[in-house]
């Protein structure tokens, strides 16, 4: 009964730990099938300003699903030089993620400028799909550059800690259970010592029944102590 209740306990852990991991990877693959069906599934973009004489282009590549968090990489290649604003908004719909304003120097005309942008949930964001909103301008020419975005969350910070709350609790509670029945056995262990046959009594080591008497047991060498080697239950034990 024990073994079959640790094995119960083990599959339960295993299933409370496994799961919330398995229903984000579906749903986010049902999510990212999605937006491949409505965007290009070409995860690089190159797009020219949005201005009169297009002075600039940005290159933005990012993923189209994160787990936790992700990274935006945009490369920029201007003839222009100057200071450019930078902005990386989340979702319209809610504070979701958190909101990255920079601003870069572009100090030489053709050189390209490579930036990194951190995408960063809020700690209660939870997975789903959400919309983002790149901006890029000039400040002097007025030249402008706008992209929403469209990226998957597979598993924020809150499934994370859901996760570990339910598995420590799990394990604490095994390990509990375990306890119990371990004090339970040894209580009936001892119970049964006064329900032995008369003229036999039980080797500690292996549990065998063995004739009263003997200081050593026939059956795994084990030596008896003497206030265990006569059955109290037995006249010879009562004598």
């Amino acid at each position: 009964m024990s073994s079959l209740n640790k094995r119960k306990s083990s599959i339960l852990l295993i299933f409370l730990t496994i799961f919330p991991v398995l229903f984000n990877i579906i749903i986010s693959n049902l999510y990212l099938i999605e937006i491949n069906q409505q965007i290009n599934s070409d995860n690089s973009k190159i797009r020219l300003t949005q201005g009169t004489n297009s002075n600039f282009s940005i290159e933005s590549n990012y993923p189209r699903l994160i787990w936790i968090e992700g990274v935006l990489n945009l490369e920029i290649k201007s003839n222009l030089t100057g200071e450019i604003n930078i902005a990386f908004l989340k979702s319209p719909n809610g504070d979701f993620f958190i909101n990255h304003h920079k601003k870069e120097e572009l100090e030489s005309s053709g050189k390209k400028l490579s930036i990194n942008i951190l995408i960063k949930p809020d700690f209660l964001t939870l997975p789903g799909k959400y919309k983002f909103r790149l901006f890029i301008s000039h400040s002097d020419s007025g030249e402008k550059y706008l992209e929403d975005l469209n990226i998957i969350l597979g598993m924020g910070y809150v499934i994370i800690i859901t996760v570990l709350i339910i598995f420590g609790t799990a394990l604490i509670i095994i390990l509990t259970v375990k306890g119990e029945l371990e004090e339970q056995l040894s209580i009936t262990s001892t119970q049964n010592i006064g329900r032995l046959p008369e003229g036999k009594i039980k080797c500690p080591e292996c549990k065998r029944l063995i004739d009263e008497g003997l200081s050593f047991c026939p059956e795994c060498g084990e030596r008896i102590p003497e206030f265990l080697r006569f059955n109290p239950n037995s006249p010879t034990g009562l004598s």
